[in-house]
């Protein structure tokens, strides 16, 4: 539970081939150098809903630079080149974390849903050779990874990925419940009001993980 949303609580579920992918539909704000909003599809994708139909689709395939952190959706170079290519759909198919193997991996998944007609990968050279040696990453995210073999070929290891501590630990919001203002020298606190609304988000919390009994309507 953390009273402020970052990059490493986004809504992530756990994917036995990926290692993580956002939840389709997830809505919510995450705070970094900025607060900013993000909505994923029905392909978990950080971006208007995707219908296969005749007009040809460039696909950007990347990381956090594609998913567009510290950005609107509207402010990413993908939503910016729409109206400048009005013959293609541009779908963004960047998730927060990935290296280009499970970017690779993604690709796969969603070919058949998606049929791009060009893939355009952005590789970010500061983070993604290490995200490509490794079996985790970040807060002991698992993931899967290809070792090389010795006559140079590529094989894929890890899958099914397992599950990682991070994704077995939900978040819960808790900003902007009700609280009584910092005041001689005390920091901001949880009015009564405040304290029930913090009380009926863990509660979801606790009821979605299967942790507790849904409440009934007459029990609220």
């Amino acid at each position: 539970m953390r009273e402020t949303l970052t990059e490493r609580s986004l809504a992530y579920d756990y994917d036995p081939e990926l290692g993580w992918m956002p939840q389709p539909g997830s809505a919510s704000t995450i705070e970094t150098f900025r607060t900013t909003h993000y909505r994923h599809n029905s392909l978990g994708l950080r971006d208007e809903e995707f219908k296969l139909d005749a007009k040809p689709t460039i696909m950007f395939l990347g990381d956090s630079f594609v998913w567009g952190l510290d950005s609107e959706a509207e402010e990413r170079f993908s939503d910016l080149l729409k109206p400048r290519n009005p013959d293609y759909k541009i779908l963004a198919a960047g998730v927060s974390g990935y290296g280009t193997d499970q970017e690779y991996l993604l690709l796969q998944k969603l070919w058949p849903k998606v049929k791009p007609a060009v893939v355009v990968l952005i590789f970010c050279g500061d983070n993604d050779r290490l995200d490509n040696v490794t079996s985790h990453r970040y807060d002991h995210y698992q993931k899967p990874y290809f070792a090389t073999q010795p006559d140079g070929t590529l094989v894929l290891r890890g899958q099914p990925v397992p599950r990682s501590q991070a994704n077995r630990i939900p978040f819960v919001k808790l900003e902007g419940a009700d609280s009584i203002k910092e005041k001689k020298g005390w920091g901001p606190h949880w009015t009564p009001a405040g304290q029930k609304d913090v009380a009926d988000r863990i509660f979801a919390m606790l009821a979605e993980n299967g942790v507790v009994a849904a409440a009934k309507k007459d029990e609220r």
